[in-house]
């Protein structure tokens, strides 16, 4: 198993697949791959890559988290951070087998159910949530879930968290993957009234594509993490804004500044104006515009200087 940072350790992952990774072509692709990689993230909170070589757009990392929270599927929340996520859509309004509607739907909420799971039994090991469905073996494309399942267990007070993947690409999957999970994590940890736990994320494959991410492979390894600033999140407040609407709202190709009250913790405050950063930035608008209303949060005032290199 391998003790992971991504803030301090990411670029050594990365080495360490490309280094001792397997050939194998999957789809006619290039491909070095780990069979059965165990990684641990011991404070699931250090979830951001401030290397150099591999900035993290957070603002999409946000939006993958509170559409798996409520159960959304919207493309036009993510769309603007991640113009490829059109190809993963057939109808141009939502993403094709996003895992927020497996998470949560109408029907049935497995956030809650695995919440009311370990009230019942604090030792359970029956607190599931099962994102991969057995029909999706018959599918083909890159819409089938590269995620099985994520597992909660409380132990010793702390809620640990396992993710168990059957496809895992270093370059791009893992980095938000990880992130997504532990907020995940934390989202229902905070729910219970406990603490955080370790992360552990475990991979069927855990692979790179040599060909199509030879650059930024390249450049990751040539440069050097120099951020100085602090990668670790503050604790998630108790009140997660699950209308996603009420912090990433668009109409066209234009972000709208939606009013934030006073009620709004300083946490989604953030989130808000960084997703508004993140957008002007990719419309090479003026980004001071972005900040409009001041950033609260060290985290996100060190991640702005970090973009803005």
């Amino acid at each position: 198993m391998i003790n992971l940072n991504l803030d301090t350790g990411y670029a050594e992952l990365v080495k360490y697949v490309l280094d001792t990774g397997r050939l194998v072509h999957p789809r006619g692709q290039m491909t070095l791959e780990i069979v059965n990689a165990n990684l641990c993230v011991i404070n699931p909170r250090e979830r951001i890559v401030t290397h150099q070589g591999r900035k993290m757009n957070l603002a999409f990392g946000f939006a993958e988290f509170l559409e798996c929270a409520s159960g959304q599927n919207s493309l036009s929340a993510v769309l603007p951070f991640a113009p490829n996520m059109a190809k993963f859509s057939a109808d141009g309004v939502t993403v094709d087998n996003a895992y927020g509607p497996r998470i949560v739907n109408e029907g049935f909420n497995q956030i809650d159910a695995v919440c009311e799971k370990i009230r019942q039994d604090v030792s359970t090991r029956e607190a599931v949530i099962q994102i991969y469905r057995a029909e999706d073996i018959l599918h083909k494309g890159p819409s089938i879930p590269c995620t099985i399942s994520l597992q909660f267990l409380l132990r010793q007070g702390k809620l640990e968290c396992i993710a168990t993947m059957r496809s895992n690409d270093v370059v791009w999957g893992l980095t938000y993957d990880i992130f997504v999970f532990t907020m995940i994590q934390e989202y229902i940890s905070m729910k219970l009234g406990v603490e955080l736990g370790v992360y552990y994320h475990n991979a069927g494959s855990l692979h790179l594509y040599v060909d199509r991410d030879f650059k930024i492979i390249a450049d990751l390894l040539n440069s050097k993490n120099d951020f100085d600033g602090d990668s670790l999140m503050p604790p998630m407040p108790d009140f997660v804004p699950l209308d996603i609407r009420s912090i990433y709202y668009f109409a066209g190709e234009e972000f709208y500044d939606i009013r934030m009250d006073q009620k709004v913790h300083p946490y989604w405050r953030d989130v808000h104006y960084l997703a508004r950063y993140m957008h002007f930035r990719k419309k090479g608008k003026d980004i001071a515009l972005a900040a409009k209303g001041g950033i609260t949060q060290n985290l996100y005032l060190n991640m702005l200087r970090f973009y803005h290199e």
